[in-house]
């Protein structure tokens, strides 16, 4: 088991070492932190009538629980498919220099598509 249970300071270095260590090869967690916090061009409905707005996405549990894996240590093959996926679409994004969430997530999906995470933790 990669997480540690300690919870005093002098053991936070520690836990942090071993998350860190743990986590070796999900160096994208900052793709995933990009969905709770940075404002996405949301554009997917404007085919439908629905106008494109900058903002940040609604919640999602199933996007929660993956980074509370994550975070424990205890991840599986889907969030490592979601890391895949949320990388894709940052890049393209940075590549293109376009915030189109539309775009990026189609582009994305040929390649790396995003799995159905459910709301089970």
């Amino acid at each position: 088991m990669c997480a540690a249970k300690s919870h005093a300071p002098q053991e936070r270095s520690r836990r942090d070492k071993k998350r860190k260590k743990c986590s070796k090869g999900l160096d994208n967690y900052g793709h995933i932190e990009g969905l709770f916090y940075e404002e996405h061009l949301l554009d997917r409905y404007v085919e439908l009538g629905v106008p494109a707005i900058m903002q940040r996405f609604d919640s999602d549990l199933g996007i929660a629980n993956t980074w509370k894996r994550l975070e424990q240590g205890h991840f599986t093959a889907a969030d490592r498919q979601l890391l895949r996926h949320e990388a894709a679409e940052a890049y393209l994004m940075r590549r293109w220099g376009d915030p189109s969430y539309h775009r990026a997530h189609t582009r994305a999906q040929r390649r790396f598509p995003a799995p159905q995470l459910g709301d089970a933790p």
